[in-house]
């Protein structure tokens, strides 16, 4: 036995302040900040004596009700209908109207003489207040004014309670509530990454610190964390084969010069009359045509003509090297030696020169077949025409003919090697055509008329080299063709399934009006001959395109054209990271060489840079479905996520114990795969019995970002023994990465998981553990209690 003593150190508490407050309107918190105090007056609960003859015998409490008043600087907007205010339009509201109820929760400190006021606090809770009207005063500001303070005096209508009276006011003291419990119940009440603030109900927070609250809380998930995996299966498959241009077969001509003495060092082909060989003027190292002036008749230089007969409705452009005396005149034209024909269509006015070497050039469309078409320079004393001057030399060299409406910088066998080409001579060097070539790609396109080669003129960040489209010369004489052609390996699509193509496209800027694109050409089936085009302009463009296969045809022969227009010599344009897969997204830009990440390892299906790359990656255990694939994702939070692709199901495992009537909730966290789409992506969650679904689909748009979106959905079972398990659709094939996936057994039906995610890996805290029934990642886990 010992004797009560007094003014023991520590034992002198004292309760002081508030903070905290928060409002419950339709069960969502708000923070109410500048509360001055909240007076407590309970009203009722006097005294009612009972007497007989004369002398008390029975003495009862009459019953009590909660009441308080809140004294604060303001309110929040959300207060505004509690207070009888509605809002109406642009600011007009309206007062004295049907006052709307709400719930309140708010702290006081608990200190003592030991360690002051920050010993503990006491977290009071208040259900379905009424806020009455209270006086409002306004006074003339001046030298000292203070700020108006705000009044309310709240009444009560308390909940049923089991087992006890019913009260509106509840309070949580710190010091005796386990350190868990109070987080989960101060995660409720305040918010937390995983859910909005609310007011728990009265029936949850007694569930809740019953042995000691969410203690011997029960994920009925197995595999939460995704931490087990069972053996690899191909996720994504690029059907492109060497994507990254590394591979390339032999060399390909890309453009042809057809004047057969380019660069003359004889006459050979030249016509002035008197034409002379001679060092250029403006670069010694190279060949010139000199014709001189007579005076007495026109002045012409004709070079030497193509090697071939260009047939009739071929763009032809001719271009050449000049220098004339300053202060003489000249045109220049496409001429054709049969019949001595000028082409004058568009012609270029009379040029003044200033007598410095100058690039001339033109372009005319055939209008008949031609085997000997050459540049044609006259040259005159005035704008008028007529003759040149006797004695008057004129030079012409580095002479092109080309079939393209395109004019090309000048080359010929002799040109050295540069960038993407090499040139030689188709013969005998100065005394043939020559031509420009280019390391062919192999395995991407096929034509008869235009060609991809590698190239390192324009390349994406991280690639070694880029594709070029360009036209191919023909020497049947068919001229050039349109850049669209069949990509190798996707000519069969199934049926019922979703492709996307995709690519980054460049054009240079200073070809602002090239324009080039995708387009499916199926033969017979309505809605899959599409395309989508790279708006002009020039520049790095991306581009996409999907199609989707009707679920009652087989398409063989399916084109994936890459287009340049479709028009003739147009301007070369670059491809890269081109990827063709199945899905509705685009998927970022993979090969076989591309680094694991994100728990995707990268291969090819067959030969490095000749087959399709696949990306790899290692299923999830417990968790099925029809069509798509469910893979081990990056590290989050305590586990693994798993990464949902291409389903159309996806199914959790099955909780095998339940009852008619149980009720149960889920929760999980999504995200989309950042770089796997362009826009948001929709998803559907619910839960399933095994042969139903029994709870209303919850539909959820994930920021294309990857931010966490956190899903929960609630269900009661019809029959008993049938399981439940949860049900993730990723709606029109979208990626999407799960974490953090909870069933539990709730009381209520529309009670939310009881706390925050855990699985029997958890990491012990204070007197709480965690556990698993059985195997790690492959059984329920549990969290309890040390004895």
């Amino acid at each position: 036995m010992s004797r009560v003593t007094w003014a023991d150190p520590g034992s002198r508490f004292y309760e002081t302040g508030v903070d905290r407050t928060v409002l419950y309107v339709n069960n969502v918190g708000i923070a109410w900040s500048g509360v001055q105090s909240i007076s407590e007056s309970p009203t009722g609960g006097e005294a009612r004596p009972f007497y007989m003859d004369g002398i008390k015998y029975l003495n009862i409490a009459g019953k009590e009700e909660f009441e308080a008043t809140i004294e604060a600087l303001g309110s929040p907007a959300e207060f505004g209908p509690c207070d009888g205010r509605q809002a109406i339009n642009n600011g007009l509201f309206a007062h004295q109207q049907p006052r709307k109820a709400f719930s309140l929760s708010y702290r006081t400190l608990i200190g003592n003489d030991t360690v002051g006021q920050n010993l503990g606090y006491k977290i009071h809770l208040v259900y379905n207040a009424l806020a009455a009207p209270s006086d409002r005063s306004y006074s003339s500001t001046g030298d000292s004014s203070d700020p108006t303070t705000k009044s309310w005096a709240l009444t009560t209508l308390p909940p049923s309670l089991t087992g006890m009276k019913p009260t509106a006011h509840f309070v949580i003291d710190s010091r005796s509530t386990p350190k868990m419990l109070l987080a989960a119940i101060e995660d409720i009440l305040y918010g937390s990454d995983a859910a909005d603030p609310r007011m728990p109900l009265v029936s949850e927070l007694i569930a809740m610190f019953k042995s000691e609250g969410p203690l011997t809380r029960t994920n009925l998930m197995t595999n939460p964390s995704f931490r087990s995996t069972t053996t690899p299966t191909e996720v994504l498959r690029n059907f492109i084969k060497n994507p990254s241009y590394r591979a390339t077969s032999n060399y390909v001509e890309r453009l042809r010069n057809k004047c057969v003495n380019p660069n003359p060092a004889t006459t050979s082909g030249y016509s002035t009359g008197t034409p002379t060989a001679v060092p250029a003027p403006w670069d010694a190292s190279r060949g010139a045509i000199r014709g001189t002036g007579t005076g007495s008749s026109t002045f012409y230089l004709f070079s030497a003509t193509a090697d071939a007969l260009i047939p009739s409705g071929t763009p032809v452009t001719v271009s050449g090297t000049i220098q004339v005396p300053a202060g003489k005149y000249y045109r220049v034209y496409v001429h054709v030696r049969t019949g001595n024909y000028y082409y004058s269509s568009a012609t270029a006015p009379y040029v003044l020169s200033d007598g410095n070497p100058i690039r001339v050039s033109k372009t005319e469309t055939l209008t008949s077949d031609a085997a000997d078409v050459d540049l044609a320079i006259l040259v005159y004393d005035t704008n008028t025409g007529g003759v040149l001057s006797a004695g008057v030399n004129c030079y012409m060299g580095d002479v092109m003919i080309q079939r393209s409406s395109i004019l090309n910088s000048y080359f010929d066998g002799d040109t050295p090697a540069s960038g993407d080409f090499t040139y030689a001579w188709t013969g005998t060097a100065k005394a043939s055509s020559s031509y420009q070539r280019g390391a062919y790609v192999p395995n991407v396109l096929s034509s008869g008329n235009v060609a991809i080669m590698q190239s390192t003129a324009w390349v994406r960040p991280g690639r070694s080299y880029s594709a070029r489209l360009a036209s191919l010369y023909d020497s049947t004489g068919s001229g050039y063709g349109d850049l669209g052609t069949l990509i190798s390996g996707v000519q069969i699509l199934e049926r019922g399934k979703t492709y996307t193509v995709s690519a980054w496209f460049y054009s240079p800027p200073s070809n602002p009006n090239t324009t080039a694109g995708f387009q499916f050409t199926v033969t017979g089936v309505t809605g899959l001959n599409k395309n989508a085009i790279v708006a002009p302009g020039g520049g790095e463009q991306f581009l996409s395109l999907t199609v989707t296969v009707p679920t009652d045809v087989n398409v063989t022969g399916a084109y994936l054209r890459i287009q340049n227009n479709d028009k003739r010599g147009l301007a070369d344009i670059w491809i890269s990271d081109l990827m063709f897969v199945e899905g509705e997204t685009v998927v970022p830009f993979f090969d076989g060489t591309t680094p694991a990440a994100d728990g995707l390892t990268y291969s090819w299906s067959g030969t490095a840079d000749a087959s399709a790359p696949i990306a790899t990656g290692l299923q999830i255990s417990t968790w099925s479905g029809s069509n798509g694939v469910r893979t081990q994702g990056p590290a989050i939070g305590l586990g693994y996520s798993m990464d949902i692709r291409k389903s159309y199901t996806s199914y959790g495992p099955i909780v095998p114990y339940s009852a008619v009537g149980d009720y149960y909730s889920a929760q999980v966290t999504l995200r989309a795969i950042p770089g796997e789409s362009l826009s948001d992506a929709s998803v559907k969650v619910q839960l399933h019995d095994g042969t139903q679904y029994v709870s209303t689909a919850a539909y959820v748009l994930l920021p294309a970002d990857g931010s966490p979106v956190v899903v929960q959905t609630n269900a009661s079972l019809p029959i008993a023994n049938t399981g439940v398990r949860l049900y993730v659709y990723p709606t029109k094939g979208n990626p999407v990465r799960v974490t953090e996936s909870i069933i539990e057994k709730v009381t209520g039906p529309d009670l939310p998981v009881s706390g925050p995610f855990f699985d029997g890996s958890s990491a012990d805290v204070d007197k709480y553990f965690y556990y698993w029934d059985g195997t790690p990642d492959a059984s329920t886990s549990h969290i309890n209690t040390w004895n």
